[in-house]
């Protein structure tokens, strides 16, 4: 008998749950066996993974001694049992093809089916859709961390249709989204190459000026080449109104409002996104981070530490706000160098690769203030740096429009990505629609 769409099931009675294990990064290798673990599964694999021809980090098959019972199966789902974004409640992996073995790692619980009559890959599609996912994120609960168990997933109930009627949807499914996924795929690409031109631009620009047929001469500084005859060479310190500095280096109380509190997260396109603060800090503790630094329009941050080190952003606004210690405060001195042209300095390929060779690694890679003050600038004219920032300010206006719409193009096309699954999964689309394409 075929169980119509209308009806549902718990979870529990078509699948079990067991833990993956404490792999974590310090465990990878470089040969072993694969292993999927919640990070992948939030930003790699979210919705299918073949281990065949998509590569995962790998761990020494030892942990299999640990625990015969950890590796996982082809057709069984691994899911990501925390996410510190409410979007990511209850993301969740198909492993289609575990090929020579796989593992489940680090904060992760595996599904296994219990039931015969199921096909893996529509229950892959619908534990994407809207219909399953509502369901678990009712039931969490965190503010910066979100966590699902073993008891959330087995008390949602699912849909359960017939295996033909499954296995038409995946097909359906399959067919739709490959299109769909070139399309979105072929967006980034144009942005991809947006980016570089954009970056080619400035760099050249705050290398080499604008006005065409001008006298060169060598920098002696390999990444930085040949630059108009007339420029100067100063360090970094000698262009500044003051010391570099940065924001505390303690961990503070963060309150349910009060003043933002940014860090390297919020630094990303160039301006700060106070939509991704670290959180909120009170007025007392502003005040005393004010002791060291007050922010100011025109700063430039410089993420000095972790896997973002050398991302900028420049402060546009007056409001109220502070900073913590992985970024690096840069101030223009007005008097010789202009603050935006400043910033495109530091977003020039050439200054980032200064960053780059001058780094160094601990746990993480980082650059230290002093170390930023003694990388070396090429200097302009206050009229050439004008012209300069004009020229890139009406260019990058041109380039960040067209990333723009490509950007709201592929955010309607996930959209319908989404909604598509949703309607296919939980038998809102024709039927007869779906059987013809199987």
């Amino acid at each position: 008998m075929t169980m119509m769409f209308n009806e549902r099931i718990p979870f529990s009675a078509v699948f079990s749950l067991r833990r993956g294990l404490n792999i974590t990064r310090a465990d990878y290798r470089d040969v072993g066996v694969p292993c999927l673990s919640y990070g992948d599964v939030h930003s790699r694999y979210l919705g299918f993974v073949d281990s065949e021809v998509q590569p995962l980090p790998k761990v020494s098959d030892i942990f299999f001694q640990t625990d015969p019972n950890c590796l996982v199966s082809s057709g069984e789902f691994v899911f990501a049992d925390t996410s510190e974004d409410y979007d990511g409640v209850g993301n969740c992996t198909c492993v289609l093809n575990v090929g020579q073995g796989l593992f489940a790692g680090y904060h992760t619980i595996v599904a296994s089916p219990t039931k015969k009559q199921i096909c893996s890959r529509y229950y892959g599609y619908y534990f994407l859709s809207d219909d399953f996912r509502t369901q678990v994120r009712k039931e969490v609960s965190g503010i910066k961390v979100f966590s699902i168990t073993n008891s959330i997933l087995n008390a949602t109930r699912i849909l359960f249709p017939d295996l033909n009627i499954q296995k038409k949807i995946a097909n359906f499914l399959d067919h739709k989204l490959s299109y769909i996924d070139s399309l979105i795929a072929q967006k980034n690409d144009q942005l991809v190459r947006l980016s570089e031109y954009r970056q080619a631009l400035i760099t050249r620009a705050v290398t080499k000026g604008v006005e065409p047929n001008i006298s060169l001469k060598d920098s002696g500084i390999v990444c930085l080449g040949q630059i108009p005859a007339s420029w100067t060479l100063p360090k970094v310190i000698h262009v500044l109104a003051m010391p570099i500095t940065d924001g505390p280096h303690e961990t503070p109380t963060f309150q349910k409002e009060g003043i933002p509190f940014i860090s390297a997260e919020a630094v990303s396109k160039g301006e700060i996104d106070f939509e991704k603060k670290r959180g909120y800090i009170s007025p007392e503790y502003y005040e005393e981070c004010c002791k060291k630094y007050i922010p100011q329009m025109g700063d430039i941050y410089i993420i000095k530490s972790g896997a973002t080190t050398g991302n900028s952003a420049m402060v546009v606004t007056d409001d109220v706000f502070q900073i913590w210690s992985p970024l690096a405060v840069l101030r223009a001195n007005n008097e010789v160098i202009l603050p935006k042209f400043l910033f495109y300095v530091v977003k020039s390929q050439y200054f980032i690769r200064e960053i780059q060779d001058n780094w160094s690694f601990g746990t993480q890679q980082n650059i230290g203030m002093r170390a930023l003050e003694k990388l070396v600038i090429a200097l302009p004219s206050a009229s050439e740096q004008e012209a300069i920032v004009s020229f890139l300010d009406e260019r990058c206006s041109y380039i960040d429009g067209i990333s723009s719409k490509l950007q709201k193009t592929i955010s309607l096309l996930k959209e319908y990505r989404s909604s598509l699954i949703s309607a296919a999964v939980t038998g809102k689309l024709n039927i007869n629609e779906v059987e013809n394409v199987a």
